[in-house]
């Protein structure tokens, strides 16, 4: 999943990121750090249902943690629907994903990949390898700069994407 980012009432959003490198399964430790970094209330952003679906994935597999993944899942809101129905713009091409869109949004928003990681396939290869006995401390820190990279200008581009929506009359 993404990296969270936490809110205050008048602070800027600050990252949360959780990267298990163990090789250990770390669904208990990401559920519980989710739990953690988001809190029991207000809504949390997500563009499209894979952050939903892996709520409820993680809630079937974690019974002592299913109420409050449940309940987590239902403040998920997912903005693809309404960017869907309420924007276009040709330089999309048609394509709907965060990396059309956010490009589009206003000059100098980008989600162009920035090192060997530049999308989700990639991202679980680097996950796999990274996690793997026989990697190296040095390629492992590599390969964990490389995803948090990945996932941050995800969000980056989701956090700049309700930025503009919510200052603008569009």
């Amino acid at each position: 999943m993404g990296v969270p980012y936490r809110t205050r009432p008048g602070a800027a959003p600050e990252p949360v990121d959780f990267l298990d490198l163990s090789g250990e399964p770390p669904m208990r430790a990401c559920a519980q750090h989710l739990l953690a970094a988001l809190g029991e209330a207000g809504p949390v952003l997500v563009y499209g249902d894979f952050e939903r679906r892996m709520l409820h994935q993680l809630a079937q597999r974690l019974p002592d943690l299913k109420q409050p993944l449940r309940a987590l899942a239902e403040r998920v809101v997912d903005l693809l629907p309404w960017v869907q129905q309420h924007y276009y713009h040709r330089d999309m091409h048609g394509a709907w994903s965060l990396k059309a869109v956010v490009p589009t949004l206003a000059a100098g928003n980008t989600l162009a990949p920035a090192d060997e990681v530049s999308e989700g396939l990639g991202a679980q290869v680097a996950y796999l390898e990274a996690i793997a006995a026989t990697t190296s401390l040095s390629r492992r820190q590599a390969l964990a700069a490389a995803l948090k990279n990945y996932c941050g200008r995800d969000v980056d581009g989701l956090v700049a994407m309700v930025r503009y929506f919510a200052d603008s009359d569009q």
